[in-house]
């Protein structure tokens, strides 16, 4: 251990040193660098300089405190030279915790470990068919006609491709292993958003050569900064270039990173992509790249040496940066849709069946997603009384962002257990709770921080990813079988009763009997009579009961900001759908509000009817900025002729 501590107090050194002294490339005249970029531009031209990077000016000016971001005269655009990123090769510690072995590689499901099959290494997707792409290029590159070309007075730039063990003319199991290992991290640090992270660098729909432009991004993942850049650096990107072609690509360089540490380069990767879609540094009053504190970092630090990393919005104590990270990258690639209920109302059911091996023993499972903050999926289940087990299982590998809370609730949504690891881990394994009864239960995941100190803590803002829940119950017993309602049977005809013997009157004489009459056969006892059921009244038709109508509210896009408030036109998608998830179409009319929670603006009154025919989506302008604080409420929906709906209200948050 002591040399594990002394490794890393000298990588730590080394990262201050670096942050601070780095020595940038002499050659690239045409690039000014930090405290130098505002007389190179001038004042007069800073708030144009300030719109191409996504930021205000007041934001511009604070940014160009970092010594790592340079103006680059030609193209006229921001460009971060990330030296601090750089890990020396005589101070790479051993993190082996933070490559999940061979042994571990399986399926690529949401929570599941990762490929085992090596040659789909260049053919892996998280999202196929994603509107938006981000393109992770192991192979090898060659840069012409870009902006990067003016390092290189116009020659093209030629990249190598990934390479630790010296040939890079062929891929080794364990590079191959590595790019699979790096691509699944980048994809958990994406996966809130709609986008593709790939390695495939052609259509497998036509073959041909992925198209970017207006809608992806490529990192190249190969060689040395020191070759064509000129310096030693972790990775470069020009600011705010998603999308465009001409600032194509960013680069990442496994040289400069413990020679191709995984756990290095995919920070790295994130972190440099994170440069192109608009986010700048995160750092405090002594380096412009935060380590982290505790186990956590921020991505846009560097977040190298900690177990969990994430985006951020400055939380942490003396951040020099305030940048809403999921704010600014909602801005260029749109939230997922949220696949689960949020409450024990819009639950997700979870459909098992008796294990073969033990059928007293059900067992059902779902895959899901927290992709937005403080998100919380609800599911729905039946059991029997008894010991059930709840298996957590995110990313895995030290690649999780998300950090959860696991309850389980009544029938009646009342809290039973809840388990939270805290953030010295993040929550995955085995949790085991007695089921205090056969019936309905409802299990929940949340997305939680770690207390609320910022220097040993993190909050929930920065908790998202995927994870896959399984749950194992004892099997629902069969309801007993209905007795059949016995018909009632009719009373049997009573046996008249005889004539009673005439008791002999007692005659003083002995006369003569007169002949008996025949005993007539008395009428039976009314009370004895069988009386047929009585036919019931017959009851009124009862009126057909409105089915349960669910109403699904989706966030669509945002349009082009209209002015400095960020005003515009929120198109969203609402979907009616009956207990069995089908679409209802009809139209639908709605009165509702905009509100604000930070006490942004007043309350605006909205109102509209939806029509089946342009599918459920309608624009809805926003009364001032679209952000995270943006809620819209929708309190009188008519629901179709029918049905009514199984929730009271409608909210939907904004958060682009």
């Amino acid at each position: 251990m002591a040399s594990l501590r002394l490794a890393r107090a000298g990588w730590l050194l080394t990262l201050l040193i670096a942050g601070a002294a780095a020595v940038k490339p002499a050659k690239h005249k045409h690039i000014s660098w930090g405290s130098d970029i505002r007389a190179a531009v001038g004042d007069a031209n800073l708030p144009a300089l300030a719109e191409s990077a996504g930021l205000t000016v007041a934001e511009l000016v604070h940014v160009l405190n970092d010594h790592d971001i340079g103006y680059d005269k030609k193209a006229q655009k921001l460009i971060y030279a990330c030296e601090g990123m750089e890990v020396p090769a005589g101070t790479v510690p051993n993190l082996a915790a933070f490559a999940p072995a061979a042994a571990q590689l399986g399926s690529a499901g949401p929570g599941a470990a990762d490929p085992t099959d090596l040659s789909l290494a260049f053919k892996l997707h998280s999202r196929p068919g994603a509107p938006k792409v981000l393109l992770l290029d192991f192979t090898g590159y060659t840069a012409t006609s870009t902006a990067w070309n003016s390092m290189t007075s116009g020659a093209p730039i030629v990249n190598p491709s990934y390479d630790i063990d010296g040939d890079p003319t062929t891929f080794s199991a364990t590079e191959l292993t590595n790019i699979i290992t790096i691509w699944r991290a980048v994809a958990e640090d994406f996966s809130s958003w709609d986008v593709d992270v790939t390695t495939e660098e052609t259509d497998p729909a036509t073959g041909a050569a992925v198209n970017l432009v207006g809608r992806g991004a490529r990192a190249v993942i190969g060689g040395s900064s020191q070759s064509w850049y000129g310096a030693a650096a972790g990775g470069v990107a020009y600011v705010n270039t998603f999308g465009n072609s001409y600032y194509e690509p960013a680069w990442v360089f496994p040289a400069q990173l413990g020679n191709g540490w995984p756990k290095y380069v995919w920070e790295a990767i994130s972190h440099e992509l994170g440069h192109r879609l608009g986010l700048s540094h995160d750092g405090d009053p002594t380096t412009g790249y935060y380590a982290g504190h505790a186990n956590w970092a921020p991505i846009m630090g560097v977040g190298y040496y900690k177990p969990i990393s994430q985006w951020s919005k400055g939380e942490y104590l003396n951040a020099n940066q305030k940048q809403d990270d999921l704010l600014i990258i909602s801005g260029k690639l749109a939230l997922r849709a949220d696949d689960h209920g949020n409450s024990t109302a819009t639950a997700s059911p979870l459909l098992g069946a008796p294990l073969a091996s033990d059928p007293s023993r059900t067992e059902a499972a779902a895959a899901g997603l927290i992709q937005a903050t403080g998100d919380s999926d609800f599911f729905s289940f039946e059991a029997g009384a008894g010991p059930a087990t709840f298996a957590v299982a995110p990313t895995p590998g030290a690649r999780a962002d998300v950090d959860m809370r696991l309850d389980i609730l009544s029938a009646a949504g009342d809290l039973l257990k809840s388990f939270d690891t805290g953030g010295s881990v993040l929550l995955s394994g085995t949790f085991s709770f007695a089921l205090p009864a056969a019936g309905t239960y409802y299990v929940s995941l949340t997305g939680v921080g770690d207390g609320v100190d910022p220097t040993v803590g993190y909050s929930n803002y920065g908790s998202l990813g995927e994870y896959r829940l399984t749950v194992n119950a004892p099997t629902l017993p069969p309801p007993p079988p209905l007795s059949p309602s016995p018909s009632p049977e009719p009373s049997p005809s009573p046996s008249p009763d005889p004539s009673p013997s005439p008791s002999p009157s007692p005659s003083p004489s002995p006369s003569p009997s007169p002949s008996p009459s025949p005993s007539p056969s008395p009428s039976p006892s009314p009370s004895r009579s069988p009386s047929p059921s009585p036919s019931p009244s017959p009851s009124p038709s009862p009126s057909p009961q409105p089915k349960l109508l669910e109403l699904y509210l989706t966030a669509t896009s945002p349009t082009v900001t209209l002015d400095s408030r960020r005003r515009g036109i929120a198109k969203v998608t609402i979907v009616p759908r009956d207990a069995a998830g089908a679409v209802v179409k009809a139209s639908v009319a709605f009165t509702g509000t905009w509100t604000n929670t930070a006490n942004g603006f007043a309350a605006k009154a909205i109102s509209g009817k939806t029509s089946k025919a342009s599918g459920w989506s309608v624009a809805l302008s926003s009364p001032a900025a679209v952000s995270p604080v943006t809620r819209m409420a929708l309190s009188g929906v008519t629901p179709p002729a029918g049905y009514v709906w199984a929730q009271p209200s409608f909210v939907l948050d904004f958060s682009w």
